[in-house]
Parts: structure tokens; sequence; C-alpha cells
């Protein structure tokens, strides 16, 4: 086995025995748009939090430029399997991490034999299930193959857009109080 990746989940550093790239390490489960969905999902229901999300996330024809919410955080209206949830962009999480109410919005349920990835967070170590997302795009920027991890009820209050989306990005950078994404 290899040297032991580091992964971190918002500010939490979290220890993995894994030397090559989490999910096919663990064995990720990959969900896609052609899987089948187990259940029809409600579709989202816009409120003002979202319309205020809608109006500070802007794209150009180049990149996508998010406003800074109130306390200064970047959050964005992403797309996976063609359905959307909120994320706050996470530049110190190594990857993305959905709760599991927004996974289970999105159609990926791992099983619960699937939680065999032990995590340290702020709240303690939890147990996630590493997945890939064939596709995740906000605005006209598009994301393949996206590792990114299954949160147990109750881990996280809000999904994190972390850096195994980010780094598959041509650039990003903050100026002016907005952040910047290039495709």
């Amino acid at each position: 086995m290899g040297s032991p990746t580091k992964l971190a989940i918002g500010a939490a550093l979290v220890a993995c025995c894994a030397g090559t790239l989490l999910a096919q390490t663990l064995g990720a489960k990959s969900f896609g748009q052609s899987q089948a969905l187990r259940t029809a999902a409600n579709p989202l229901v816009a409120n003002s939090a979202t319309q205020q999300t809608e109006r500070s996330q802007r794209s150009s024809f180049n990149s996508v430029t998010l406003e800074a919410d109130r306390n200064g955080h970047y959050r964005a209206d992403v797309e996976v399997f063609g359905r959307r949830i909120k994320m706050l962009v996470d530049t110190g999480a190594t990857i993305v991490a959905l709760t599991n109410e927004d996974a289970d919005a999105l159609g990926v349920r791992p099983m619960p034999a699937d939680f065999t990835l032990s995590l340290g967070t702020a709240n303690g170590a939890v147990q996630a299930a590493a997945v890939r997302l064939a596709e995740v795009r906000i605005g006209g920027i598009t994301a393949q193959d996206v590792p990114a991890v299954v949160m147990p009820q109750g881990a996280m209050r809000e999904s994190l857009l972390g850096m195994s989306f980010l780094k598959k990005l041509g650039g990003f950078e903050v100026a002016g109080g907005k952040l910047i994404l290039k495709p």
C-alpha cells in the first residue's frame, strides 16, 4: 500500500491509507446520467435563497462569476444529473462532499455497506461513501468524472464543492469580492 493520502473536508484533514486517487483506490461507485434512478426525485422548488444564488452566479462565454454572500462565502447552484443543488465552494476541501440529503435528491444512494471511508471532521470521525459523478455543471462549465463522497446523514449542513471539481477547471481566482471560475 502507498503512503497515506490526506484529504481535507472543510477545515478538517482526513487521513486515508490510499496511495492513488481516492475514488479509484476505494472502488468508488460511479453515478452517471445513464444510471436508472431508484426513485423519481421531486423537482427543486425555487425559494428566495435559490433566487439569490442565481442572481449572484453569472456566466459569461468563458467563465462563471460567483459573488460572495454577506459572510464572504461563495455558493453556487450546481447541476448534477439535470438536478440543481446549492453547494458551498470550498478550496480547502480536497473532494466534493455531498450531504446525505443532497445525494438522495440527486438519486445518488449508496448502500449502507458502501460507507467504508473513515473521515475525520470537526465533529469527529464519520464513515463516508466514495462515489464518482459522471458530470458536474455550473453555468456553462462542465467537469466530467468527478470524485466525490456522500456523507452520512447529519454529518454536514451543506454540500461542498471541493478541489476534485475545481482542479478540473482551467483555473479560478478571487478578485474584487468575486470568485471567477474558468473553463
